[in-house]
């Protein structure tokens, strides 16, 4: 398909209707896909490209068997389904502040970049390099 943000949203109605949700709109979209409110107050996010899916999944995952809830006073939602044919993962909806975007996440391992640039990164983000 030519335009990823069509394919989204196919696969946002087909999760919907396999799943019994209805959209009542979409909250957003990005690089990393779209999200999209539901009436059971709840949020999917469908994701472009399947490596960010299971990113995204896998933090949702680890988050719920560690029972968190918040990350120093920001929300996290709560995972209560994800769909890995359709690379969907449905999250409860949280008020501000929150942290939603997992997809370039992570776990148990460093990013596939150079010293040089992660050492750039921290010294910006952190103001120093750990």
């Amino acid at each position: 398909m030519e335009d990823w943000r069509e394919e989204i949203w196919e696969r946002a109605n087909l999760f919907a209707a396999e799943n019994g949700r209805t959209l009542i709109g979409q909250l957003g979209y990005g690089y990393d896909g779209s999200v999209f409110a539901t009436e059971r107050q709840s949020a999917f996010k469908v994701l472009r490209f399947q490596r960010l899916y299971e990113r995204e999944r896998d933090v949702y995952l680890r988050l719920r068997s560690q029972s968190v809830v918040d990350v120093v006073g920001f929300a996290v939602p709560q995972l209560i389904h994800h769909d890995d044919r359709l690379w969907v993962v449905e999250m409860g909806i949280v008020s501000p502040p929150f942290v939603l975007d997992f997809a370039g996440a992570y776990l148990d391992r460093r990013p596939d970049y150079p010293d040089d640039v992660m050492e750039e990164w921290q010294a910006e983000k952190f103001g120093t390099v750990r």
